[in-house]
């Protein structure tokens, strides 16, 4: 059976190998999703336990229950941050009181009038009208370092995974001198006419896995080669990692949560919740109250307030003794840690009162103790 078929520098054939279509779907997908689809995910993932508390309950309830008639909160969430991420902005769309995110739009920018949005598309669907700047919720989250990591991310992968690719091609190739008679001579015509045949091979054994080769009487060519290894388990994951860890930084999570040498997992996850949650999940609150809310509502702590209490314990039992602390100090009532549980405020005497620290006794309005 015939594997391939000979080289002819003056035909522009086909390469017998597929490699070349394995490198470029790597190059296009995996080698700048590997690292990013971890570090992304776990942030859509966090955001999504994320609930945004309001005395608006038709906000609230669209922000934590049902955006649209066609998506839930957590699949509403989970594509608003990942087009604030990897695009650096949002745009959420008002329509008879429910929230839309635009795959695309236009703005018009003005100075001392609201913007202009128009040409947006929803779900490949165009919709034909436009929309002023307090019809629209646009959250911009412009990250330089993740955006310049994206851009080099290609090229750099690409380079190391190209490589791999030769070093494993050369490793395992298969290359056929077929010998036949020849006439030659040692004019520049046919000198000239030799290094066009080197360089052809040259080229087809770094791009093919199976190369044939005409042998010449007056030219014989001996083959060279190493005993390439290749990398080791150990060494990709040592990549993979310092990928990760790139990509991590760049948005701002601590890269020991993904690398499991973590000496104290509340720590890290605190300083993940603080630099990179809070600010992420602030844009979108800031946006909302500016736009949603009028000044005397935000007075009345009417405003939308995001609540990250469910990435920092995984059960209410977890949360028992911070809570006691918080009700002991005075300071929070019953009702105010059920709200901060995600639970309904009870608004009954007993948990509207405030108590004093160690005793946990009920105070009186004046501020003294109660009593018994």
């Amino acid at each position: 059976m015939l594997i391939g078929k000979p080289y002819d520098p003056d035909a522009q054939s086909l390469p017998i190998s597929q490699w070349t279509e394995v490198y470029d779907d790597y190059a296009d997908t995996h080698l700048r999703q590997s690292a990013t689809d971890t570090v992304v995910g776990k942030i859509k993932n966090s955001v999504s336990l994320v609930r945004f508390h309001s005395n608006d309950r038709a906000l609230e309830y669209r922000l934590n229950v049902k955006p649209n008639q066609n998506m839930n909160a957590n699949e509403f969430k989970t594509k608003l941050v990942d087009k604030m991420i990897f695009e650096g902005e949002a745009l959420v769309v008002i329509i008879q009181d429910q929230f839309y995110i635009a795959d695309s739009w236009t703005v018009d920018k003005k100075v001392f009038k609201p913007n202009f949005y128009y040409d947006v598309v929803i779900d490949g669907y165009e919709i034909n009208r436009s929309f002023y700047e307090n019809e629209v919720f646009h959250f911009d989250y412009h990250n330089a370092k993740f955006k310049r990591f994206l851009n080099h991310l290609d090229d750099s992968y690409g380079k190391l995974f190209k490589r791999l690719i030769e070093i494993h091609m050369r490793e395992q190739q298969i290359r056929v001198y077929a010998k036949f008679p020849g006439l030659t001579s040692k004019s520049p015509e046919e000198q000239s006419r030799f290094t066009k045949y080197l360089k052809g091979l040259e080229t087809k054994i770094k791009e093919d896995s199976v190369v044939i080769a005409p042998r010449q009487d007056d030219y014989d060519i001996e083959e060279n080669s190493q005993n390439y290894l290749g990398r080791s388990v150990s060494e990709v994951q040592t990549l993979e990692n310092m990928y990760v860890s790139q990509v991590a930084n760049a948005l701002q999570v601590p890269p020991l949560i993904f690398s499991g040498e973590l000496a104290d997992v509340s720590y890290h996850n605190e300083n993940y919740i603080r630099d990179c949650i809070r600010p992420l999940v602030d844009v979108i609150a800031t946006e909302i109250n500016a736009k949603y809310f009028k000044l005397t509502e935000l007075e009345e702590f009417q405003g939308v307030k995001p609540n990250t209490i469910q990435l920092l314990y995984n059960s209410e039992f977890a949360m028992a003794k911070d809570g006691e602390k918080m009700i002991g100090s005075g300071i929070w009532t019953i009702d105010d840690v059920l709200e901060q549980q995600g639970k309904p405020r009870l608004n009954t005497p007993l948990t509207t009162r405030r108590y004093l620290t160690k005793n946990i006794a009920p105070l009186n309005e004046d501020g003294t103790l109660e009593e018994t």
